[in-house]
């Protein structure tokens, strides 16, 4: 295709002397980065074609970079093949014409239809070296994310191939485990609101919590393999018990269990990362609850799980002039889960998989009205305390926004 006359980016001197560093993270997965040295020179198309080779994607679809770090935001664009007025062409913006100081962070969005974002942070900025060659790599953290979800799926099916067999001396604890987890479902299944797990069958749970815990942390694939005769209620149960011994009164041993259950299942669970704040709500210590809150902050301050699971913390506290400015912003990210999740605790969706981006752009945005200290419930029948919250968190209606 040909290209289309380009508006002119400004007559900035070129500084081809300069470098900047740039730490490329896909927003998909918060956790994994590239950081790549640029020479000022170079051309957003040539940061472009960095992050395809590095993140192994397929070079097919159009793309932008939004230089006011927010999506579709036409104040400051720079695309391949541009078609408006408001944008410059990626093939003549050199990064030295740019105002790139060390901090600032802009967006890179490829294929328009699935929304593939990924934050960019200056992180650096230097002189070319005269024997190296730019762009180059300069750390590289986890593995880069499937470009689709489906090739997902793809990688999920052969891992499952590749699954090592439970080895026979972990049979019987599988067999306990089997009958516990199916005890946990047939008491969700009938108890009314107020009934409480005998404490026995709790205790027990507990126990078998501990070896399981242990199991993951000496010997990764026999828990892959007890997780796969399991499912998915095994994250269900394990993240129940820590309640369960709340509602019992037993709070130091809820807390215990909790701070193992999130220690040791970092990076594998996804419902169990608020277990030791939910508890402290719970134990009336809302200002231990809400330093941890601060900490998950501090430690990953853009990263979207942390932002989604700060806010779980500060709505169950009654904080939500804190936990909705955070929604707003996944909401404006369009990040799936986190986008949906927050979007229906905006009001902006009766149900955690609308079309969030949408959503945000028909509301209103920060600044936010006034919050009462009230967990925020969306209308429509309440559910029952052991239904699944359908805010989208993955948790019991009790353990989430009902508790």
């Amino acid at each position: 295709m040909a290209r289309k006359p380009s508006k002119p980016s400004p007559k900035t001197p070129i500084d081809t002397s300069a470098t900047w560093t740039l730490r490329i993270t896909p927003l998909r997965a918060p956790q994994v980065y590239r950081t790549l040295e640029f020479a000022g020179g170079q051309t957003l198309e040539t940061v472009h074609r960095a992050i395809q080779d590095v993140f192994d994607l397929d070079d097919d679809h159009l793309y932008s970079f939004f230089l006011t770090n927010r999506a579709w935001d036409r104040k400051d664009v720079v695309s391949l093949s541009p078609e408006h007025p408001w944008e410059r062409d990626v093939a003549t913006t050199r990064l030295a014409s740019l105002d790139l100081a060390v901090g600032r962070k802009f967006l890179y969005l490829f294929d328009f239809g699935d929304e593939l974002r990924h934050s960019i942070e200056v992180v650096a900025k230097g002189r070319r070296e005269p024997a190296a060659s730019y762009p180059r790599v300069i750390e590289s953290q986890g593995k880069a994310p499937a470009q689709y979800e489906s090739d997902e799926f793809d990688d999920v099916e052969d891992d499952e191939e590749d699954l090592a067999p439970l080895a026979p001396e972990h049979e019987p604890l599988a067999k306990s485990l089997e009958e516990a987890v199916n005890a946990y479902e047939r008491f969700l299944d009938r108890i009314e609101d107020d009934e409480l797990r005998p404490i026995e069958e709790v205790e027990r749970d507990v126990s078998l919590a501990k070896a399981v815990l242990a199991i993951l942390g000496s010997a990764p694939d026999q828990f892959e393999a007890l997780d796969d005769r399991l499912g998915v209620m095994i994250e269900e149960w394990m993240s129940g018990i820590p309640f369960d011994l709340a509602e019992h009164g037993r709070f130091e041993d809820a807390l215990l269990l909790a701070r193992e259950i999130e220690a040791s299942t970092e990076g594998v669970f996804e419902t169990t990362t608020t277990l030791e704040a939910s508890i402290l709500v719970r134990a009336g210590r809302p200002d231990e609850a809400r330093a941890l809150a601060e900490a998950v902050l501090a430690k990953d301050p853009d990263g979207s799980k942390a932002l989604q699971d700060a806010a779980d913390i500060f709505e169950a506290l009654g904080d939500l002039d804190r936990a909705r400015p955070i929604w707003q912003v996944l909401v404006e990210r369009g990040e799936p889960p986190y986008c949906d999740s927050a979007a229906y605790h905006l009001g902006l969706s009766d149900s955690d998989d609308g079309d969030a981006e949408e959503q945000a752009e028909q509301a209103p945005v920060i600044p936010l009205p006034p919050a009462h200290a009230v967990p925020f419930v969306a209308a429509g029948p309440k559910p029952g305390r052991n239904d699944p919250c359908p805010c989208g968190s993955g948790k019991k209606y009790k353990k989430c926004c009902g508790g």
